[in-house]
């Protein structure tokens, strides 16, 4: 189970949290491309697979620091975030978009017949 759902709602609170996860994870898999590619380079350079582990190893280290220099998430630290959105990309202007439901039809009422039936 990845940790990019936990974090997102603790940050962004009820946000558009399968928006932020996609863009996490393209950014995830971008940067495994690329550092495949990578290590595939260094180990044709070197003839060894040492300096990828180290500099595997490394990246892995500068990862976790910047993890630990996050704010903690103990409470929604960007409660507002949809106020730097347009007005008409907010949830309550997307809301008013949205048509009305029909009234459930009585009980034991047959379904209007709709063209092509």
């Amino acid at each position: 189970m990845s940790a990019y759902l936990v974090v997102n709602r603790q940050y962004f609170g009820q946000g558009p949290l399968a928006t932020l996860y996609g863009y996490q994870i393209m950014g995830a898999m971008m940067g495994h491309a690329v550092a495949t590619f990578l290590g595939g380079m260094v180990y044709e350079l070197s003839g060894s697979f040492m300096p990828v582990f180290v500099l595997s190893m490394g990246f892995s280290l500068v990862g976790v620091l910047a993890i630990l220099t996050l704010e903690s998430t103990k409470q929604v630290l960007i409660p507002d975030w949809e106020k730097s959105l347009p007005p008409e990309a907010r949830t309550d202007a997307i809301a008013r978009l949205r048509p009305e439901p029909r009234p459930a039809p009585p009980s034991g009422a047959l379904p209007e017949a709709t063209p092509g039936d």
